[in-house]
């Protein structure tokens, strides 16, 4: 099974998220394609 050009881009984007060591979530859009976002925490107290 060949990947697609959006989930060659998804597991780059990961990649690169990866590497700046904060976390990502991958959700699907309305139209099936997969998206990547970006989660960073803050530490707000201690």
């Amino acid at each position: 099974m060949a990947l697609t050009e959006n989930e060659k881009k998804v597991i780059e984007a990961l990649r690169k998220i990866a590497s700046r060591g904060n976390d990502a979530e991958v959700r699907t859009t309305k139209n099936g394609d997969f998206k990547v976002i970006e989660v960073k925490k803050n530490i707000v107290v201690g």
